[in-house]
C-alpha cells in the first residue's frame, strides 16, 4: 500500500483515496466498466500486498468479482502459489508474457531484453514514475487513471515508445 500525505495534511492510499477499500471498489468499478466478460486481460502483478490467508481470501472475492479471462504476471509482492491464482480466477499465470511483439513484464526488463525483436516492454511496478528512455510503457494504475487500458491503446503506446526511443 503506498500512502501519501497531502499539503493539508490528509493521507491518502496511491496518492488518491482515502483507504484501500475505497481504492479496491474504485478499481473494480472501472475494470467492470471497461472489460466485458469475453475479454482476456492481463494484469501485470502485484494482485496481491499480503502473506496471510486473510489478504489470500480478501484479493480472491475481489478478483472473482471481476469481469474477463484474467492472465497474471507474476510481481514482486504476488507470494501465493499457482493454486491460489486459479481460485482468484486467473486463467494462466508466468512471469513474462510475449503477446503481439510486447513484452509483458511486472519490472522494466533490462535493455538487452528488448532489443530488436519485440515493439516494446509493457510493465507495471513503478507506479508513477516515468518508465526508462526507450521502448517502454507503464501501465501502471497510477499512470491509468485506475482502469485497464485497451491492448491497442497499448500498441499506440508501444509504437511510440519504439520510435521516440530510436530518435
Amino acid at each position: 500500500m503506498y500512502k501519501f500525505t497531502t499539503a493539508d495534511g490528509v493521507t491518502r492510499v496511491r496518492g488518491r483515496f482515502e483507504n484501500v477499500d475505497e481504492g479496491d471498489a474504485y478499481m473494480v468499478e472501472m475494470w467492470n466498466a471497461t472489460v466485458k466478460p469475453s475479454d482476456k486481460i492481463w494484469h501485470l502483478g502485484d494482485v496481491t500486498m499480503g502473506r496471510t490467508a486473510w489478504e489470500r481470501d480478501r484479493i480472491t472475492k475481489l478478483m472473482k468479482g471481476l469481469n474477463g479471462h484474467k492472465r497474471l504476471v507474476l510481481g514482486n509482492h504476488d507470494h501465493f502459489g499457482p493454486r491460489d491464482y486459479a481460485e482468484m480466477g486467473f486463467e494462466k499465470v508466468c512471469g513474462v508474457h510475449n503477446l503481439e511483439k510486447l513484452l509483458l513484464s511486472h519490472v522494466p526488463l533490462h535493455p538487452s531484453s528488448v532489443a530488436g525483436w519485440c515493439i516494446a516492454n509493457v510493465h507495471g511496478h513503478i507506479h508513477q514514475q516515468d518508465s526508462p528512455p526507450g521502448p517502454y510503457v507503464n501501465v501502471c494504475v497510477e499512470k491509468t487513471d485506475y482502469m485497464p487500458i485497451a491492448l491497442e491503446d497499448v500498441v499506440k503506446l508501444a509504437k511510440k515508445a519504439r520510435e521516440e526511443g530510436e530518435r
